[in-house]
């Protein structure tokens, strides 16, 4: 009797202890981040399209910025299967944030050596556990070899937010894969090949090209913005353009009776603060013949002038190279 007694005090004992312990929480359901950008983010701004194959030679501080722009919102939202945010992350990656996925698009030097095909384009798919890495060809290795600072690939990762989720169908992969497609319908589509080069690896010949209205020469590709560089110079020291000399990184150099002028896109550097402004734009001079433009606001983009430029020269020039 007393050992019965003690079985049911017992059972009661647990029954009482299980009935106390809470259920665990379910797991928050994925939604989109709160904070927006991020730490190393900035918002994206409005660039004009490449085309064709002059994709590959984006400024690093546009790259971003066209790979998130290129597909519509609407492409955006499908491919990534919801509502999504979008930033420019370290400077030149495209960064997209869904509620279950996160993507990261950038122009990149890699080779492409896979069988699949994107838009086109010779592709490569890894795929693994969580996330899938794409490699889509804009310009074959053959073709890319001899231009300085081209990126001749688009390279797209997709990958699941939930750290305990598993890609078991193979969804991230072709997220990239819709991704790439929407990117290239806008950007690098049907357009101009690169320009061809002499055995210097300069411009074969200069075609001298017009500043973009509310651009310039900015967020433009580096074969077109030396083109543009070397129509703004050549008309503000009354030469010929086709006379100057181009370089597909982004390089005008224009001849006077006593030197040169010398005019580079670059981007600005932490040490050299701009001292003031001129027809409206940031401007530091070194000397008689250094001087720094910005070019648009919110992007470290500039322009570097080598060479001797009169104050009513540089006055002339630097609307034409914003754009104005």
């Amino acid at each position: 009797m007393r050992t019965r007694c003690s079985a049911v005090l017992l059972a009661l004992v647990l029954a009482t202890q299980a009935c106390g312990q809470a259920e665990p929480p379910p797991a928050p359901a994925p939604s989109l981040p709160a904070d927006w950008p991020t730490q190393h983010g900035t918002a994206v701004r409005e660039v004009p399209m490449p085309a064709g194959q002059l994709l590959g030679y984006l400024p690093e501080l546009t790259a971003g910025h066209v790979l998130c722009t290129a597909p519509t919102p609407q492409d955006w939202r499908a491919a990534m299967r919801g509502e999504v945010r979008t930033e420019v992350f370290l400077t030149d990656q495209c960064h997209v944030v869904s509620a279950r996925f996160e993507l990261t698009a950038r122009l990149t030097s890699d080779l492409v050596t896979g069988a699949d095909t994107v838009a086109g384009r010779r592709a490569r798919v890894d795929r693994q556990e969580r996330a899938s890495d794409l490699d889509v060809e804009l310009v074959t290795e053959e073709v890319a070899r001899p231009y300085r600072g081209l990126r001749p690939t688009l390279s797209v990762t997709v990958k699941l937010r939930e750290q305990s989720a598993r890609d078991e169908q193979g969804e991230t992969g072709q997220i990239a894969k819709e991704a790439a497609e929407a990117v290239l319908r806008r950007a690098g589509a049907a357009g101009p090949e690169l320009p061809r080069l002499n055995e210097k690896g300069e411009l074969a010949a200069v075609t001298p090209q017009s500043p973009l209205p509310g651009f310039g020469v900015a967020d433009q590709p580096l074969p077109v913005a030396a083109q543009q560089l070397c129509l703004i110079l050549g008309e503000a020291f009354r030469v010929d353009p086709a006379l100057g000399t181009a370089e597909p990184h982004g390089v005008c150099a224009i001849p006077l009776r006593a030197g040169r002028v010398v005019a580079t896109m670059t981007q600005a550097g932490r040490d050299r603060p701009y001292q003031g402004t001129v027809a409206g734009q940031p401007v530091t001079r070194e000397g008689e013949d250094q001087v720094w433009i910005g070019l648009r606001e919110g992007s470290a983009q500039q322009v570097h002038l080598a060479g001797p430029v009169p104050e009513d020269v540089l006055a002339a020039v630097i609307p034409r190279l914003a754009g104005r």
